[in-house]
């Protein structure tokens, strides 16, 4: 049985995506990375990883390799975007040489530099990406809700965008938090991090022993921990001993991955504004928020999960499973339903296999995992990407539809609000959908009423050199 690199992505909204890059045996977020170590504090780390590869190896299958191989210059390693809570869509993408680039909204100063372009005239924005000044050594980011944190290679955290998320994790002896969007900022109350991870106005970091503290807003519970608080500084959360690989905080709701492929979850289990969704945790809660981290029931080999507030998908083994709202058909199971089920797999598996049907190849195995309100898609180990949802013709909706366009194999989706864009195996980055504010990163400052608002046609960002 054999076991190969498997990504693992962060999630909410809009996916964060780490992957290796092979060129540079750069190893960033992924679930195998639990057990890896880029410092000379993480020797239990390797232990702890061996974990998942061990889980993962029981099934006969391949786990797809989330490689970029590195032939692009700039060449990309990562890829975060977000819609936010406060503002419009941006992206963050990590460099081979561990610096980053941002492009889309600079509402709440979400792209980690001054920007001089507007958008009708009031919105900040950059339609191009420009590197972060002062931000170097950079191993992991992630971008959730309206803000982005990045790790750097000493463990220290900085993050920047909405100033409450900043500000909690600021030391007092720092000076007064910024009293609107924050340009990135040393979280010196955060303990130094093996990776990690934001969600909206929360943000959770993975220790080098696969411990997981959060800081950020509490109002459900997101920090596992009463009272509920709007806004709270670091702790650690109680997971029952148990050892994180990765987490993925969402709005309300909380999620982070086991070494050994578990899913646990924690805060919110209802969504707004749907009376029939309440197991948007993948468990049957009696308290809700529940602030007591459990076993979501069910599920296992679980390499990567994405959440939004109506609806959460993992990638557990071979398949793809959602559960909460579905609406929109948001599941994946082949139509809309207002009836909100436990976890259960998506049709994804059967329509990659019509697909491949007499090809001589094994099955596609699902590789990463990304989800916003508009969408959800997979990205599969052949590098090909499916996406299912509201934004599909209405009689589509709920089935898995195939992308087409992409001038390489994927490695990993980002999503948010109307845009999308694929990281290819190659390094590039390609976005297609919405350019409202710029988002489609290719220097063309288009407006909601323009022409060329929306190209579905995938299309390269023109990285800063």
């Amino acid at each position: 049985m054999r076991s190969a690199l498997t990504l693992g992505a962060v999630a909410i909204a809009a996916a964060t995506t780490l992957v290796h890059c092979a060129s540079q045996d750069v190893r960033l977020g992924t679930v195998e990375d639990a057990g890896r170590s880029d410092d000379a504090a993480s020797e239990a780390e390797a232990d702890a990883g061996a974990d998942v590869s061990d889980a993962a190896t029981e099934d006969e299958y391949d786990i797809p390799d989330g490689s970029v191989i590195c032939e692009a210059s700039p060449c990309v390693v990562a890829l975060g975007g977000s819609f936010g809570v406060a503002s419009y869509g941006s992206f963050c993408a990590l460099l081979d040489d561990k610096t980053v680039q941002c492009w889309g909204s600079n509402l709440q100063m979400r792209l980690g530099y001054e920007s001089d372009e507007l958008a009708f005239d009031i919105l900040p924005m950059s339609s191009a990406p420009h590197r972060v000044s002062n931000l170097s050594g950079v191993t992991s980011m992630s971008v959730g809700g309206d803000n982005t944190c990045a790790r750097k290679e000493d463990g220290s955290v900085l993050c920047w965008g909405l100033s409450d998320l900043v500000g909690a994790g600021m030391s007092p002896d720092a000076g007064p938090p910024p009293a609107s969007g924050a340009l990135p900022t040393r979280m010196d109350l955060v303990p130094l991090a093996k990776d990690v991870a934001v969600g909206a106005r929360t943000a959770c970091v993975r220790s080098a022993s696969g411990g997981l503290s959060c800081w950020g807003n509490n109002a459900t519970f997101q920090l596992a921990r009463r009272p509920s608080e709007p806004l709270a500084g670091p702790s650690e959360i109680p997971v029952g001993g148990r050892s994180i690989a990765l987490a993925a905080p969402g709005a309300d709701s909380m999620f982070a991955i086991t070494t050994s492929g578990e899913l646990v979850s924690w805060g919110k289990n209802d969504c707004p504004g749907s009376l029939s969704c309440t197991y948007l945790l993948g468990r049957d809660t009696s308290e809700d928020p529940d602030p007591v981290p459990a076993l979501v029931p069910g599920l296992s080999k679980v390499r990567a999960v994405a959440t939004t507030q109506k609806h959460t998908c993992a990638v557990a083994g071979r398949y793809v499973e959602c559960w909460g709202d579905n609406n929109d058909g948001q599941l994946g199971r082949g139509a809309p339903g207002d009836v909100s089920m436990l976890p259960a797999p998506t049709i994804l598996a059967r329509v990659t296999d019509a697909e491949d049907a007499g090809l001589p190849h094994r099955a596609d195995i699902p590789l990463q995992i990304a989800a916003s309100g508009m969408q959800t898609c997979a990205v599969m180990g052949s590098g090909r990407v499916y996406c299912w949802g509201p934004e599909q013709p209405l009689h589509e909706r709920g089935r898995p539809i195939r992308v087409d366009g992409l001038s390489g194999p994927a490695v990993a989706l980002s999503l948010q609000g109307w845009t999308s864009c694929a990281l290819l195996r190659s390094g590039v980055v390609e976005c297609w959908g919405g350019n409202l504010l710029g988002s489609l990163g290719r220097g063309i400052d288009d407006g909601i009423l323009d022409t060329e608002w929306v190209d579905m046609q995938p299309a390269p960002v023109n990285f800063e050199r």
